[in-house]
């Protein structure tokens, strides 16, 4: 004690205290903390309970400290329990095929006997494999290979790049991808790549969900696509965007839906196309042309009442993608004709069209196996009467059979039969060679007397006498003689082997050849001149010099079209010249003709002759004297004024003159009687004496047969009207004009072959051919006997015309029903002008005149206003399509109908989904909710703007709005994914929050100390007060570790607690200091 010191000092208080914290011990017992070794009496001492103060378990598999049987996710693997197939393992979650093993570590999840990495469908017992990959197994999918073919008639079920195999030899025909795109949802999915909005998607109906469709089912197969099921005001979309080819865009549909209001809308491009009501069903086709294109399908109901079904159905599109083909068969129907040269390439029937005109060479018949193989699916029944066999297989003109006969190649279009006078009658079988109208009697005997066949021969000379004796008098005079046989006739009897007497070409060497040989596709000339040449461009290089110094090219000469002025590049008929010989050289008389530089070349291919002589013949003469041409014989330009001079007209007097030297004087010698003519007798002895070896008995003239036979082999014809090789008795058209002789009123005239007024005179030549009296030139109607004048040439003649002069008056009601105009007849002007005082119709019938009425229709707008004048039901046209918008069924031409156009008006408007008067591509906020469409998540749905989670619902219908999968109401936080408990109260969400039952104690420290961090009653213990929980604390703050289990609890001996001593010194000084304040007082 010390003096003047108001105090009292205690030490070494102990007070037993009850620690349990509410009075009693966690069991109910009186044994509490250290003495207790099983605080919850649960039969498991604590040491061993993962749980010690929860009587009703012992486990905390995830060590968290939160118990199994209050913890949401006991193995702490993300997974809450009731959704983890494996609560208790944190490295599974699933076990598909509830054998007991995580799909992690289970090699066969589906159980289905195939091992995962070799399960195209892991998850999925029925099957194993999915080649295509679709989500469909293959022994459910009717398209194994994702094809669009199924597989029941595709030859090639397992390989998507092939599904066609014509002719059954197992090479498919080609390979690639499918050439269009078909939805046939036969995936039992919405495809990929589509997308579906509106205020419910559509959906796929069939295995999995029943279709509600007429039938029942799909439309087709095992799938369609159906549309979401959508209220009043609302749509449901099915889209999809590809590039497609032109082509056909096809789709079936059914539809089930109050009829006229509620429609299933088809769009391309966002245009609207066709749309259907009611109970209707189809298939729908339309084009597009290439490019980018957007298709929709859009179910739309209107404000009020639900009917049928109320829902729509669309199956089997189609659309024109392109892609690429490989050949894979080159002969797709196995005929031994590739695919690039076959007529059909899938058909074995038909196989080459060598002239490419669309008839086969051949039809096969009968039945042919195209695979070999016997399978009926195979086989053909060739019908000869579905094709028309090709006559000219090469497309010469020359038919194959004559070809064949006349031996050559009717499969070769650049070899034709040798035809001298190009009548299509071979060389072998023509009975008139040079085409002069008379039969060759030499040529065509000749080939009976090589036959031996006497009495043709001479049947044949007989005939050729009648031919020659044109007037029928029995003598052969001169003139029929010239005029019967050529100059090469006469000359048969000439067996020289020099070109004297030919027309001939002189090659770029000098050397000559028969003109005939020039462009016959044959090289006479050793450097090639006698035919077209070509440079390496393809270009020709070498010409024919015509007589007035033009040029053509080589392939025109000998052609059969004369393309010289003067027709030198073809072989002439006649060679008779003022010079006594019989060369063709009317220049210079120097025994060589004179073609104005046949055989001309560029050997350079620089386009100028070889020699800078103007020619290229190598001879020097293309022009010697500067008088414009190359013969070198002053004949060039007879007056300096560069024209050439042109050969003399044949036959001329001197031509004439000149044939008698040199034919008749020699032919005479057979004119015993001096007659300067040839009777038959003469004629006769003529013929024999010119075949050596041969000398027939004459059978005599016999005069009654005064007709020449033109088919002296043929004894059903006589007459060939057309020389066209067919008799006339097996011509159906004896003239060759065209017309069948049946139909022919001049049957034997080329000229005619009408005569409409029967008048024997032919409609060609027949002034009046109508026989109305009325010249052709002054008549209208030259045809028509009954009508003459057409006044307004409207092709109703005047007479049947009800008016005249079209002015739109009837001629009953017309002042003048010829005139247009209204003006004097002196000063017509034709030009359909009317004057205002001239009145022709009072449409309105008010009394006034068109011309002077204002309003001619009388429906109250003024003519100037009124798109339709004369129309009272019209006056407006507001797409100038020519129909009155009153009758017009889309009046703004935008292609969607006026009933279901909102802006009739207006094309570039067609619907307005909120009714306030702004169409929808004008509007910037379509469903009138308030928010722009830019920003309006459901543009074209006033119930919906936002959707926060982006899962198609929008907040408004969506039950989990954040999409974490908590309900809205239960979820503290429903629009923010990352948040829905707030323990504690604080405002920040328990992911967030540090301390989420706010009891001060981090929810980390709590859960290292195993007490709940979300129940603020549930705090750790800390025996000693130094800040580490007695779960983690291995003090107990007396100097002395713990040596034991009790000790490591950090707890004191039972009743007592550290500190309280001080605790107790410190109120027992303050109680002092009271009581003497007090005693003071």
């Amino acid at each position: 004690y010390e003096a003047n010191q108001d105090k009292a000092l205690i030490d070494d208080v102990v007070i037993p205290v009850y620690i349990a914290g509410e009075g009693e011990c966690s069991d109910g017992t009186e044994d509490c903390n250290i003495e207790d070794l099983d605080d919850d009496n649960d039969g498991v001492e604590d040491l061993s309970d993962g749980c010690p103060t929860d009587s009703g378990e012992q486990i905390d598999t995830d060590g968290d400290g939160f118990c199994d049987n209050a913890d949401a996710d006991d193995d702490n693997d993300g997974t809450y329990d009731y959704n983890d197939d494996m609560p208790l393992d944190p490295n599974e979650t699933t076990d598909s095929d509830g054998d007991g093993i995580g799909d992690n570590a289970d090699t066969d999840d589906d159980n289905d006997g195939c091992l995962d990495e070799d399960d195209d469908l892991p998850n999925d017992d029925s099957d194993c494999s999915d080649l295509d990959g679709d989500g469909v197994g293959d022994s459910t999918d009717p398209d194994d290979d994702g094809d669009n073919v199924m597989d029941d008639v595709d030859p090639f079920p397992e390989d998507g790049t092939a599904w066609a195999d014509n002719d059954g030899d197992g090479d498919p025909d080609f390979t690639g991808t499918q050439g269009f795109f078909s939805g046939n949802f036969e995936g039992g999915a919405i495809p990929v790549g589509w997308t579906t909005y509106g205020s419910n998607p559509w959906f796929v109906c069939g295995t999995t969900v029943s279709c509600g469709t007429a039938s029942g089912s799909p439309i087709t197969g095992s799938y369609s696509a159906e549309s979401g099921d959508i209220s009043d005001s609302q749509t449901s979309s099915l889209e999809v965007t590809m590039m497609t080819t032109a082509g056909d865009v096809s789709f079936a549909y059914e539809t089930s839906t109050e009829s006229n209001w509620d429609y299933l809308r088809f769009y391309v491009d966002g245009s609207l196309t066709m749309s259907w009501s009611g109970v209707s069903s189809g298939t729908y086709m339309t084009t597009v042309s290439a490019g980018n294109h957007t298709f929709e399908w859009m179910y739309y109901k209107d404000t009020s009442v639900s009917s049928n079904a109320d829902t729509v159905w669309v199956d089997d599109i189609s659309l024109p993608t392109w892609q690429p083909f490989d050949q894979s068969d080159l002969d797709d129907d196995n005929d031994g004709v590739y695919d690039e040269f076959d007529l059909d390439p899938l058909d074995p029937c038909v196989s080459l069209d060598t002239d490419g005109d669309g008839a086969p060479d051949w039809v096969m018949t009968g039945v042919i196996d195209m695979s070999g193989t016997g399978d009926e699916n195979f086989t053909v029944d060739c019908d000869a009467s579905m094709w028309v066999e090709d006559w000219d297989d090469d497309g010469d003109g020359w038919s194959d059979d004559l070809e064949d006969l006349c031996g050559s190649n009717h499969l070769d279009g650049d070899e034709s039969p040798m035809d001298l006078d190009q009548d299509f009658v071979c060389d072998d079988l023509d009975d008139d060679l040079d085409n002069d109208l008379t039969v060759n009697p030499v040529s065509n005997c000749d080939l009976y007397l090589d036959s031996g066949e006497t009495a043709a021969y001479i049947d044949c000379v007989s005939d050729g006498f009648h031919a020659v004796d044109a007037d029928g008098d029995g003598e052969a005079s001169y003139m029929e003689l010239m005029h019967a046989w050529t100059f090469q006739w006469a000359s048969d009897g000439d067996d020289g082997d020099d070109m004297d007497g030919m027309v001939t070409f002189f090659c770029g060497d000098g050397s000559e050849i028969p003109f005939e040989w020039v462009n016959d596709e044959i090289d006479d000339c050793e450097d090639g001149a006698d035919e077209q040449q070509f440079d390496e461009n393809g270009e020709p290089i070498n010409w024919f010099d015509c007589y007035d110094g033009t040029q053509v090219w080589i392939n025109q000469v000998n052609d059969g079209y004369p393309d010289c002025p003067d027709g030198d590049d073809e072989m002439p008929d006649d060679d008779w010249d003022d010079e006594g010989d019989d060369d063709w050289d009317e220049g210079d008389d120097d025994g060589s003709e004179d073609m104005g530089g046949v055989g001309s070349r560029d050997n350079h291919d620089n386009g100028t002759d070889d020699n800078g002589t103007g020619d290229d013949h190598g001879d020097d003469h293309g022009d010697e004297n500067g008088t414009g041409d190359d013969h070198g014989d002053d004949h060039g330009d007879d007056d300096d004024m560069g024209e050439p001079m042109e050969p003399e007209t044949w036959p001329s007097q001197d031509d004439m003159a000149e044939f008698d030297m040199m034919f008749w004087d020699w032919i005479s010698q057979w004119d015993a009687d001096n007659s300067t003519s040839l009777s038959f007798d003469e004629f006769w002895q003529f013929n024999t004496d010119s075949e050596e070896g041969w000398d027939f008995e004459n059978p005599g003239w016999s005069e009654d047969t005064t007709d020449w036979d033109q088919f002296p082999f043929d004894p059903s014809e006589q007459t060939d009207t057309d020389m066209d090789g067919i008799g006339d008795n097996a011509d159906g058209d004896d003239d060759n004009d065209g017309t069948p002789d049946t139909l022919d009123a001049f049957p034997y005239d080329p000229t005619e072959d009408a005569d409409l007024d029967g008048d024997g005179i032919g409609d060609n030549s027949d002034n009046d051919t109508d026989g109305d009296g009325i010249d052709n030139d002054q008549d209208d109607f030259d045809s028509d006997p009954t009508a003459a004048a057409d006044n307004d040439g409207d092709g109703i003649d005047d007479a049947s015309d009800s008016d005249d002069d079209n002015d739109g008056v009837p001629d009953v009601a017309d002042w003048a029903p010829m005139d247009t105009d209204c003006v004097a007849n002196q000063e017509e002007t034709h030009d359909g002008s009317r004057t205002d005082n001239c009145e022709v119709r009072d449409t309105d019938l008010d009394g006034i005149g068109d011309n002077a009425d204002t309003d001619d229709d009388d429906d109250g707008v003024l003519d100037a206003d009124d798109a339709f004048p004369r129309d009272d039901s019209e006056d407006a046209d507001a797409d100038m399509d020519g129909i009155g918008d009153n009758a017009d069924p889309d009046d703004d031409n935008d292609g969607t109908p006026d009933g279901l156009d909102a802006f009739p008006n207006d094309a570039n408007e067609q619907r307005d989904y909120d009714s306030d008067g702004i169409g929808d591509v004008a509007d910037a906020d379509r469903d009138e909710d308030g928010y722009l469409n830019s920003d309006d998540a459901f543009p074209m749905n006033e119930n919906e703007w936002l959707d926060t989670d982006g899962d198609n619902v929008g907040d408004n219908s969506d039950s989990d709005i954040d999409g974490d999968s908590v309900l809205n109401a239960d979820d503290w936080a429903p629009t923010d994914a990352s948040e829905w408990d707030d323990t504690d109260g604080d405002g920040i969400g328990d992911n967030t929050d540090d301390d989420d039952d706010g009891d001060g104690v981090l929810d980390a420290y709590e859960s290292s100390c195993g007490t709940d961090s979300k129940n603020a009653a549930s705090v750790p213990s800390d025996y000693d007060g130094d800040g580490d929980c007695d779960a983690l604390d291995d003090e107990d703050n007396r100097g002395e570790p713990g040596n034991n289990p009790i000790e490591n609890d950090a707890q004191e001996a039972p009743g007592f607690t550290p500190g309280f001593a001080s605790a107790l010194a410190v109120i027992s000084l303050l109680g002092a200091a009271m009581l003497g304040r007090r005693k003071d007082d």
